[in-house]
């Protein structure tokens, strides 16, 4: 077959006798395909020279030319890069073939070069102009270990020289195509081969002509190498596919013209399936490795290493985030010879190592030659943590094992693991943080003395945890708390080899982030990260483990002091060997105490464990043995667990089930007025939990012995520890019977304990029914996943996400076959209800905006969780008693119970009536102010009327077994009950640093809390028609003449410096704080309302009750902060034992009408207009996620189209 190719236009650079090459080898290329020949060039070649294929020859001679240069050559030249052992002939039967193929002399181990991909690189790289290839299986002599040391101290340079980069995914043999697995990606030297060049494309196999192709946020050209047999496009492109599974591709239109948006209609985008950096799960593997198991190869963390490492080309060799970006990428691969993995990546480093000082099997002492020329050349060991997941043997790298052929693995306890299973989604370190990573020296041991921000630590051990508020989880399952400044622990006396609280230090490495994409921190937990260093000797210690911490903590980390630190290079000794640990997870064996089949279950009416469990005592459910096996099986720690636990948040009385859906379910004994667990429900939160990595699961209908009330109160008790000391909390807001769509409203929000149990844990996510699949939607303006749990059936997204959403009804999801669309139009809206429903849009038309849009507590619950706003304690505490105070519980002395762990308290369950809700909450508020809070209650729900004999709290809601949290509003015959969520005003959070802190202070018995704070004397306002005059921009009219209205519609005049009490009424505005109004993506800093005073009214001498609130603007805070300080003391009026609380009476001159009195008015800010007026635009466009799932079933029903891509956008 004659093959075209254009004739290059030669500049005067590419002259092909500039550089005098002598021809080493030209034979034809038909005659080396014997068994017997093996093509050597070692007779003609001399050592130390670099070699080309003559492109030029070997496509209109069909000979095999290869020419030598006395130096590095300057003309245009590619070279090649593909693995040496890579996709076999007979993995397909409908390839187009390799055609004749040759081995090479001292090369016979790899696999033999096919003519047909060689000629078809041959052509490629003609286009580009580059009229020879370095090929390192026909450059090097293959039979010379001079001439290959040579070479691997100057690949980088021959790399660096060429001006483009042919990568061959599947091998020399063979073209592959776009789907088809291949090892390049794991493969050491295929690092410098992408990143060095100035230019790199991927070659494979391809039928479906010239065009364009996107995959995420990129988009490539694919051009036609070899009509109707194969292309190259872009290596970052074909990445990006790589990460999602597949990618679009628009052809070219026939008249020549380009992709473009006008012809669209008549060429639209077909997905094409992309697995040549590893295959993408779609459901359970041909091997049978279940879906749960394959989700490490979704965004892959070996695909986006390197593709961080590319997004770092431009910067200098010396930048910290290039450097750490090259060693994530690097630290997952392998390659033949262990010492491969150091010579591969020394280069990128400006180092040189003499390949002949280091036997093949060396890795130690090259990794320590490699990191001492490092830090001599004053860099930082940029290395550290960058294979985060992989447990540290010292401060050197961990590279994979050597293989000759296929993926990297690395050595766990649980032996060889996929590196991409391990290692955590790459980040990329920030040069411009304060925290970089450390500099030192190390000596020929690997020894590495080193300067580092640094913190002492301590053990929290299960007798302390549950008292330790903050603690750090390190990778290797143990947990710390900082030392106290002045604490030592223990003394530098006090420490021996057998003792097991040796000193131990984080010591931190840098500052990153995830969002590999952009250069915006997406204020992550584990933006910091350390090491986690313990005493092996005196004045020595081991690299341990990592930890990570929040960007919040970044203010608390600068106090940390530089310390220095002498760490081996060795591992820990034999006997520190998991020292530290709360209990090795390995020691800590579990009991079984219950087991059934599914097959019992369903047929099983009551499910009982009281026969074999014994009282306070924690357990789990065995996740694998449920959905692999299909077996039930509960397991019980004779001490508080520290494996890798999921816990569940769900509602007792959750969704109806629909009378035609058959469920299978089973009760619980003693808690049969509960809904029946469902067993698929079940079967899919252990699911999710085992996607995340968490083998077991606590739910507490199965892990409490239901009838056995001591259990009980010790599961209350400690139910704070067992939600902060899971891994992650499964949501199952429809409850235990049957997953819920997105659009199906709930009481999951309303129900008080599952306030605690997503604020306690590390990470929430909500798992609800979804048949879309896979795909994208945004949170604050960071893409967020939707990530399938079981296909077809199940998916979880964060908590966060989710709540975002629900503020406005909407969900912007991009499908994964839309993240690869070339026109940009890539999300649809579906409409979502979970915990809030939004308005119609015909109420939008009429101007009747419901209060569902920004639900109050939807946004209380968002402001909780946001880690931008709850570092400061008054924020996250707030937070919490605005969500409380919109959630009711079966028992009212739970709305405390659920909530006191959130504070650092544990009461005595036992001690309290279940009836005694005041008696606890003062008993919560006591054990708050003891401890140093605040009273951070106070204003958390200003527009619900005082509680009659606790006024610092609002009326609290009514208890019931199920629904929504209702309040009783209005007085007498006009009173009613009402949903908190509809009373209350739109959510704030207090901001310290505007105007000072909560108030603190001290409550007695009776429930009187006693503090100080900033007031001024009110007078009641004797003419209710008389104009606000505080428009009146005067100093004198602001100070003297204020009138405000209080939430409870009374008016009353600011009046500094007169004597409150004129007429016998006593009453005082006391200044509460500064607060912002709280809106997802926009929170403005000042308006109209955000300081918050309270009106206190003297009922006996010198003893008050607060009666209601008021704001104040920015443009009054100098005037706030003249007031004087004044302490009171704010209580009752009525006795504990009075019976259910009644309005306050109005006891001014100037009282309104009692109708409807304390049915708050709620005004609508010009802000919160504009938002709420965009969000109904976006709810207009919304489509029930009803109707998308079946839209998709019939479109995939329907098709034959192998390269069909379902699209919402088709509805």
């Amino acid at each position: 077959m004659t093959l075209r190719y254009p004739s290059p236009t030669l500049s005067p650079v590419d002259t092909r006798t500039q550089d005098r090459p002598r021809t080493v080898y030209n034979t034809q290329a038909v005659s080396l395909n014997t068994t017997d020949s093996l093509l050597d060039i070692s007779s003609r070649a001399n050592t130390g020279r670099v070699r080309l294929l003559d492109c030029l020859a070997f496509l209109d001679q069909r000979a095999i030319q290869i020419v030598e240069f006395p130096e590095l050559p300057t003309i245009a030249y590619s070279v090649i890069s593909y693995p040496w052992c890579g996709v076999s002939i007979e993995a397909t039967s409908e390839t187009s073939g390799c055609g004749h193929r040759f081995a090479v002399d001292g090369a016979t181990d790899a696999d033999p070069i096919g003519l047909i991909p060689l000629q078809h690189a041959c052509i490629a790289s003609v286009k580009q102009h580059c009229l020879y290839i370095w090929m390192d299986k026909l450059s090097i002599i293959q039979t010379s270990q001079e001439d290959k040391d040579w070479h691997v101290k100057n690949m980088i340079g021959i790399y660096q020289s060429a001006r483009l980069c042919i990568v061959l995914p599947g091998g020399a043999q063979r073209l592959v195509r776009l789907n088809e697995e291949t090892t390049w990606i794991y493969r050491s030297w295929t690092l410098p081969e992408a990143l060095a060049p100035a230019e790199v494309v991927v070659l494979v196999e391809w039928k479906l002509g010239t065009g364009r192709g996107a995959a995420g946020t990129k988009s490539g050209a694919i051009q036609e190498v070899v009509p109707g047999q194969s292309m190259v496009a872009p290596l970052v492109f074909l990445l990006h596919a790589g990460a999602v599974g597949h990618c679009s591709f628009v052809p070219k239109p026939p008249d020549g013209g380009g992709a473009s948006q006008s012809s669209r209609p008549g060429f639209a985008p077909v997905g094409v399936q992309v697995s040549i950096f590893g295959a993408f799960p779609t459901g359970r593997a041909s091997d049978g490795t279940p879906f749960w198991k394959l989700q490490h190869k979704i965004c892959a963390s070996s695909i986006m290493a390197l593709v961080m490492a590319i997004d770092t080309k431009g910067q200098t060799d010396r930048s910290h985030s290039r450097a750490h970006a090259v060693w994530q990428s690097a630290l997952m691969r392998t390659a033949s010879r262990p010492v491969d993995m150091v010579y591969s990546v020394m280069g990128l480093f400006d180092v040189s190592l003499d390949p002949a000082a280091f036997a093949p099997d060396d890795l130690r002492g090259a990794s320590i030659a490699l990191a001492q020329a490092i830090l001599k050349t004053g860099q930082s060991a940029t290395w550290l943590g960058a294979a985060f997941g992989v447990e540290p043997m010292a401060t050197l790298p961990t590279f994979p094992s050597a293989n000759v052929e296929g993926g990297a693995f690395v050595q766990t306890k649980d032996g060889l693991r996929e590196v991409d299973a391990v290692v955590r989604s790459p980040v990329r370190l920030y040069d411009t943080m304060p925290f970089q990573p450390p500099e030192g020296v190390m000596d020929d041991a690997g020894q590495f003395t080193l300067t580092a921000r640094a913190m002492q630590l301590r053990l929290v051990t299960e007798d302390t945890s549950s008292i330790v508020s903050r603690t750090i989880d390190a990778l290797d399952g143990s947990r710390w708390v900082a030392c106290v400044p002045g604490e030592s622990w223990p003394s530098d006396g006090d420490s021996t080899m057998d003792d097991p609280r040796r000193k131990v230090y984080g010591a931190v490495i840098g500052w990153f982030d995830q969002d590999y994409s952009s250069m915006t921190s997406s204020f992550r937990n584990d933006t910091i990260r350390a090491m986690l260093l313990e005493e092996c000797a005196p004045r020595m210690l081991h690299l341990r483990s990592f930890f990570c911490l929040s960007w919040s903590e970044r203010d608390n980390v600068e106090t940390w002091p530089e310390m220095e630190f002498r760490v081996t290079g060795d591992g820990p000794p034999p006997n520190m060997m998991s020292t530290h640990r709360f209990k090795p997870e390995l020691e800590m064996i579990p009991e079984p105490i219950y087991a059934a089949s599914s097959d019992a279950l369903k047929l099983m009416q009551v499910l009982s464990i009281s026969e074999k469990a014994t009282p306070c005592r924690i357990r789990l459910v065995d996740c694998e043995a449920l959905v692999e096996h299909g077996l039930l099986k509960i397991v019980e720690f004779s001490e508080f667990p520290t494996v890798p636990y999921s816990a569940i948040s769900y509602p007792w009385l959750g969704v109806a089930i629909d009378a035609t859906v058959s469920v299978t379910s089973f009760s619980v004994e003693g808690a049969e007025h509960a809904d029946p667990v469902g067993i698929d429900v079940l079967t899919h939160a252990c699911t999710a939990s085992l996607m995340r990595g968490c083998p077991y699961l606590w739910l507490d209908r199965l892990c409490i012995i239901q009838n056995n009330r001591e259990d009980k109160n010790w599961q209350i008790q400690h139910m704070y520890q067992v939600y902060k000391s899971c891994r992650l909390c499964v949501v199952l807001a429809g409850g235990i019977r049957r997953l819920v769509r997105l659009d199906e409203p709930n009481p999951w929000i309303h129900r008080s304990w599952t306030l605690q149990e997503v604020l306690a844990p590390p990470e929430a996510v909500v798992l609800f029914a979804w048949k879309l699949g896979w795909g994208l939607t945004m949170s604050s303006g960071l893409g967020a996943p939707i990530q399938e749990v079981v296909p077809n059936e199940s998916a979880i997204a964060t908590l966060s996400v989710i709540l975002e959403a629900c503020s406005g009804g909407t969900l912007a999801f991009t499908p994964a076959t839309l993240m690869t669309s070339p026109y940009g139009d890539d999300e649809v809206r579906v409409s979502v209800s979970l915990f809030s429903t939004h308005p119609s849009a015909s109420a939008a038309k009429s101007g009747s905006v419901g209060s569902r849009i920004f639900a109050p507590n939807v946004v209380a619950l968002a402001i909780a969780m946001e880690p931008t706003l709850t570092t400061d304690p008054d924020t996250r505490a707030h937070a919490a008693w605005q969500s409380a105070l919109m959630r009711t519980s079966s028992r009212p002395v739970d709305m405390v119970f659920s909530i006191m762990g959130l504070f650092g308290v544990t009461l005595d369950v036992g001690a309290f009536d279940k009836d005694d809700r005041r008696g606890v909450t003062i008993a919560l508020a006591q054990a708050i102010l003891e401890g140093g809070g605040s009273a951070s209650w106070l204003g958390a729900a200003a527009r619900i009327t005082p509680d009659r004999c606790l006024s610092t709290f609002p009326r609290f809601p009514r208890t019931s077994v199920a629904g929504a949290a209702m309040v009783r509003v209005g007085t007498g015959r006009r009173s009613r009950m009402q949903e908190v969520s509809q009373v209350v005003d739109h959510p704030v959070y207090p901001v310290r640093r505007a105007i000072g802190p909560l108030p603190k202070g001290r409550m007695d018995s009776g429930g009187y809390l006693t503090f100080t704070v900033r007031a001024v004397p009110l007078q009641a306002d004797t003419d209710p028609l008389k104009e606000d005059e505080s428009g009146d921009e005067s100093e004198e009219a602001s100070s003297t003449s204020r009138v405000v209205e209080t939430l409870d519609r009374s008016r009353w005049v600011l009046a500094p410096g007169s004597s409150s009490g004129e007429g016998g009424l006593v009453v005082y505005g006391a200044l509460l704080g500064w607060f912002d109004r709280y809106f997802p993506g926009s929170s403005p800093a000042a308006g109209p309302d955000n300081i918050m005073v309270m009106v206190l009214e003297e009922h006996r001498p010198g003893i008050f009750h607060l009666r209601s609130f008021f704001h104040l603007g920015q443009k009054d805070r100098e005037t706030v902060l003249a007031w004087g300080e004044r302490e009171f003391t704010v209580g009752g009026p009525d006795a504990l034992g009075s019976a259910t609380p009644e309005l306050l009476p109005t006891s001014t001159a100037n009282d309104v009408d009692q109708l409807d009195h304390n049915i708050p008015v709620i005004h609508t800010s010009g802000l919160r207009k504009a938002l709420e007026d965009e969000i109904m635009e976006q709810a207009r466009r919304a489509i029930p996620q009803l109707v998308l799932e079946r839209h998709r079933e019939e479109a995939l029903g329907e098709c034959t189209d192998e390269y069909f891509v379902w699209s919402p956008l088709q509805i």
